[in-house]
């Protein structure tokens, strides 16, 4: 057991991180026998699954935890192999996926790039269907060079059906918790949060997503909160001066997010519950930083019996109403909109996250909309007047330029959809009525010049 070598006080700590790497290699070998020891080795000789937990907590997971991040960044598919195995023992792979997870995210998006693996995953079947190439010939690229290419493209797409299992096998819940951390300590400015952005898109782009907790769950609170934690940083004048490019990312990964989500979840419930939660930052610190709760807890099915911590997290998920966090992130995301004045990057990715939640409110307003044309209208609690104004204010402040016109048609646009009558299905209520307005607004920036200032193209008549 790890209490008892002596190699704890007489190695070296890379010493140890060595020969961790080279006993974790035991569960290649699908033998039960040697699974056996080594669990034994990393949780101690008791039965009981909470003693087996504090042991390894205690005594080994630093270093288990630190040799696996090395083998995954080290070595090519193997490491997440090991990952995956270590995962059918959930005593130590609860405690390894809070402390590796996002390790291996970024382990794989250092080994896979950023570059669309359907593109690179295409190449490999025309590359091993090429006919040999003739000892006479002078090919442009070697047979060397073809190989190793090759070679390459079956290493990439074994690592990516790899990459999909490990996060196919991961507890979600775990998952998406140590995510969300993440990307709040991003958004903060926090030590540990480093290009957690970047790495979660990485992750939805990447590998498939079509478990029904994510899909119903966990991306869409992890969505609605990014909207909430960037308008929270807007709004914070002590906020640390987060890069603007980090803030787009933020809010085209929550767009992202929610194009998985299906338009059913955000569908009106015949019973909705009494108390459900109206923002995605409020679910999701419920969610995932809140302590596990106790066993009388209001919200925990006490017929769920579960030493897993995240099933403890899932017996106490409080009620979710999809239609209720949809109307709170479209006001959210039009409030970005709104706050795009002072900080224009931000104006496209906020525009298009509105464009998706109304399209996500037209398709769920199918479900309800039996015979009432208002049935299915998107109650918003916000100020049409206000924000319609600002959106004018923008319009006839800003000078009539090329690069300016892609924003004012994205205004445009929203302003438009928003003015929609109830009846057109996926309206909200209360709409905008400034539709007059900001055409007047959009015709004055495009009158012509006046004579004295028009280019004239003179044509010489032919001789």
């Amino acid at each position: 057991m790890l209490t008892t070598l002596t190699h704890r006080n007489s190695c070296r700590t890379d010493d140890q991180v060595l020969l961790t790497r080279a006993v974790l290699g035991v569960v290649l070998r699908r033998d039960l026998s040697l699974s056996r020891r080594l669990y034994t080795w990393l949780l101690g000789p008791s039965d009981s699954s909470d003693t087996q937990l504090a042991f390894l907590r205690t005594h080994g997971l630093d270093l288990l935890a630190a040799a696996l991040r090395q083998e995954m960044r080290d070595g090519g598919a193997r490491g997440f192999k090991v990952f995956i195995s270590l995962l059918d023992k959930w005593e130590i792979g609860a405690l390894l996926t809070e402390s590796c997870v996002v390790d291996a995210a970024k382990a794989l998006r250092s080994k896979l790039g950023d570059g669309d693996s359907d593109e690179v995953r295409s190449l490999l079947p025309f590359l091993l269907s090429l006919p040999p190439i003739p000892a006479s010939s002078s090919p442009p690229v070697s047979p060397c060079a073809r190989a190793s290419l090759t070679l390459g493209l079956a290493s990439h797409e074994q690592l990516l059906m790899t990459g999909n299992m490990l996060l196919e096998v991961l507890d979600p819940f775990l998952l998406w918790k140590q995510l969300y951390i993440a990307l709040r300590a991003d958004l903060a400015g926090e030590p540990g949060g480093e290009d957690a952005v970047e790495l979660a898109r990485f992750v939805v782009q990447t590998f498939r997503m079509h478990d029904d907790e994510v899909l119903r769950l966990h991306a869409p609170v992890v969505a609605f909160a990014l909207l909430d934690l960037v308008q929270e940083h807007l709004d914070s004048p002590s906020s640390p001066a987060t890069a603007h490019a980090t803030l787009v990312s933020a809010i085209t990964l929550a767009t992202e997010l929610l194009s998985e989500v299906p338009p059913t979840f955000f569908a009106p419930t015949p019973s909705p519950s009494s108390d459900p939660f109206s923002t995605g930052a409020a679910l999701a610190s419920t969610l995932y930083t809140a302590p596990p709760p106790l066993a009388d807890s209001p919200f925990s099915n006490n017929a769920l019996v579960a030493q897993d911590p995240a099933d403890l997290a899932r017996a106490s998920v409080p009620p979710i109403e999809g239609r209720v966090l949809l109307a709170a992130g479209l006001v959210r995301a039009l409030s970005l909109v709104e706050a795009s004045d002072a900080a224009p990057q931000l104006l496209h990715s906020a525009a298009g996250a509105v464009e998706l939640l109304l399209d996500l409110s037209a398709a769920s307003a199918d479900v309800a909309r039996d015979g009432d044309p208002g049935a299915g209208a998107l109650e918003l609690e916000w100020d049409p007047t206000r924000w319609s104004a600002a959106v004018l204010a923008r319009l006839e402040q800003q000078k009539a330029t090329v690069a300016a016109f892609e924003g004012d048609k994205a205004l445009v646009r929203l302003v438009l959809r928003l003015s929609a009558s109830e009846g057109d299905g996926g309206g909200v209520r209360p709409r905008v009525r400034a539709e007059g307005r900001i055409g007047e607004a959009l015709a004055a920036k495009v009158r012509p010049p006046s004579p004295s200032f028009c280019v004239y193209n003179v044509v010489r008549a032919p001789s």
